[in-house]
């Protein structure tokens, strides 16, 4: 795998890093607005998170499950939020505006990494439109408000789409680099499991053209 799969051409870094600016400036305006009332999944995570750092089991969360309202839950979250949330948890606790400036990051993150991926396959003016849109429309929606595994989920969904797409779409390198991607997203976000046949049918149409 070339590290060249994830480089912009050097005119268009400076463009695809401006975009964060309005996104930027909207987080800071309401960096002291709490959790959306709609949110609640946020808590479960740092529950998770919050057992693992105090030594107990990850489920020992204090959830109530009942039969009478199966739709609530799950009982449990996949894993791989809450373990990146652990160590955070174990110094500042459940209620610290860390958490904020974490998934703001993440939502950057996945911001760059979309825009590389546009802008890598010739879509200029698309790539940094999204880059400019997306981030904005996800804080409209409370995005960096609370813990949520979104932003994270999104990282590495977009990562494995650009590492897949990129130069030299074989080799053993690049396998072992999408399946443990594949393994990550997965432990996040459950809908991560349409990530390896979609890779799958990725590979026998790539292969199909190039013959």
């Amino acid at each position: 795998m070339r590290l060249n799969s994830f480089t912009v051409p050097r005119n268009a870094r400076w463009l695809l890093l401006a975009t964060l600016l309005p996104f930027a400036a909207l987080v800071a305006s309401r960096w002291s607005e709490p959790p959306s009332a709609e949110e609640g999944d946020y808590a479960h995570y740092l529950l998770h998170a919050k057992a693992l750092a105090e030594g107990r089991p990850y489920s020992d969360i204090g959830f109530i499950s009942t039969s009478m309202n199966w739709t609530i839950g799950p009982e449990v979250q996949p894993p791989g939020w809450p373990l990146l949330l652990t160590p955070f948890v174990a110094v500042f606790g459940t209620d610290s505006p860390v958490f904020k400036g974490l998934v703001t990051l993440l939502v950057a993150a996945f911001t760059l990494i979309a825009g590389t991926y546009f802008i890598r396959r010739g879509q200029l003016v698309g790539g940094i439109a999204a880059a400019v849109a997306v981030p904005i429309s996800l804080e409209t929606g409370y995005a960096t408000s609370s813990a949520l595994s979104d932003p994270l989920f999104c990282v590495l969904l977009w990562l494995t789409l650009l590492v897949a797409d990129g130069e030299g779409t074989s080799g053993w390198a690049r396998g072992v680099v999408l399946a443990l991607l594949c393994v990550a997203t997965i432990s996040v976000r459950i809908a991560g499991v349409a990530l390896p046949p979609a890779l799958f049918l990725h590979a026998i149409v790539i292969d199909a053209m190039t013959a």
